[in-house]
């Protein structure tokens, strides 16, 4: 259908300890101190943070000043020319009400095609779709430029001729380039289809219930300035090393301010183009999901809804609780995604959810645990 962390208190100054100790303490990859967080954004206790007096204000009015007062020119651009522009993909009479951008490379061929087969299928332009969902849903994958064999990008074109779902963007497709890349897809939504009601980002490692999704954003209210709903990290420490560096230049504050996990999350379209907008009035930070649900939507004055139905990095959870409940989990590689689209159809079986408790299934998919 289209439809973990350890805790290590210990490692951690007490004075951080104490601060965020009504949260739990978790670690992600970046090497990051995080909190899960089920309360408002208002409850969110700032870190301390040793660069900057700004920490010593509340979160929102620190960031708002800061970049409010610095930046007046823009200090990067978000066009890019289009290889492959996927002009025809919102083309119709009737515009989804949810888009699906999936940040792809060129040689995940298989990846691709696992998604298009399970959860991806009932997207109304993919190649196997389920009348219900018709036109509701459609499925992009957003690809950059990126210097391959001729045999990888014969086969890259065969499969965008046959889908006619990929939306390749002339930049440079690295990791620290994934900012970019969601954005420039956020100026592709407004130029082609910005009719469209919300937009799921989803990981290619992800796994979305894309009816359980539809059902609860029909559910939701949100206001004039726009909406986010994922898992909210409630405060989250900067890098300054490795993969996930961070340079103050960058983000000059030790915290980042709450954001959702990238793994997959929900924005309201209306605010796309003010995003872009503001992005380029703002330093450009690798960190695609803190800067676009955190940074972005702090200074744009976004409701970030936390909603523990989705997931975040590394994440375990029951396989009941997936079958029941869950609209996102994460860390799905493409034998687990067919598992997983084999459990949703079989829903309505009696004592499913009994079954797949009781099965071995930890090789098949690491991202379950045991009841």
């Amino acid at each position: 259908m289209c439809i973990n962390y350890e805790t290590e208190e210990s490692s951690f100054p007490f004075e951080i300890i104490k601060i965020i100790s009504k949260g739990t303490i978790v670690r992600d990859k970046r090497s990051q101190l995080v909190t899960d967080i089920s309360r408002s954004p208002s409850d969110v206790e700032m870190a301390p943070d040793q660069y900057t007096r700004l920490s010593q204000v509340s979160g929102v009015r620190a960031i708002k000043a800061f970049y409010s007062r610095v930046w007046k020119t823009k200090t990067t651009k978000y066009s890019a020319n289009f290889i492959l522009d996927g002009h025809h993909i919102c083309s119709n009479s009737t515009f989804p009400y949810l888009l699906i951008l999936i940040p792809s490379i060129i040689e995940n061929v298989d990846i691709r095609n696992s998604i298009r087969r399970t959860w991806g299928s009932v997207c109304a332009n993919s190649t196997k779709t389920q009348s219900t969902f018709m036109n509701v849903s459609k499925l992009v994958f957003i690809v950059g430029n990126k210097p391959v064999s001729d045999e990888l990008n014969y086969v890259f074109r065969e499969e965008h001729a046959v889908h006619g779902d990929i939306v390749q963007a002339d930049f440079n497709d690295t990791f620290y380039n994934l900012t970019r890349k969601m954005l420039i897809a956020f100026n592709w939504v407004n130029k082609f289809c910005r009719n469209v009601q919300y937009i799921l980002k989803a990981d290619e490692d992800a796994f979305v219930h894309i009816p359980r999704l539809l059902m609860f954003l029909k559910s939701q209210k949100h206001d004039t300035n726009g909406v986010m709903y994922g898992y909210k990290y409630g405060s989250s420490r900067v890098s300054r090393f490795g993969k996930y560096k961070v340079s103050k230049d960058e983000f000059p504050r030790q915290y980042f301010p709450p954001y959702l996990s990238g793994t997959s999350y929900v924005i309201s379209s209306d605010i796309i183009l003010q995003l872009v907008t503001l992005a380029e009035y703002t330093p450009y930070c690798p960190i695609e999901d803190a800067f676009i649900t955190g940074i972005l939507a702090t200074i744009a004055g976004v409701s970030v809804q936390h909603s523990r139905r989705f997931t975040h990095l590394l994440e375990k959870i029951v396989p009941c609780e997936f079958v029941q409940n869950k609209i996102a989990v994460t860390g799905v590689n493409i034998q687990c995604r067919y598992f997983l689209w084999k459990l949703i159809m079989r829903m309505s079986e009696e004592n499913i959810c009994r079954q797949i408790s009781h099965s071995d299934i930890s090789t098949t998919c690491p991202i379950f645990m045991h009841e």
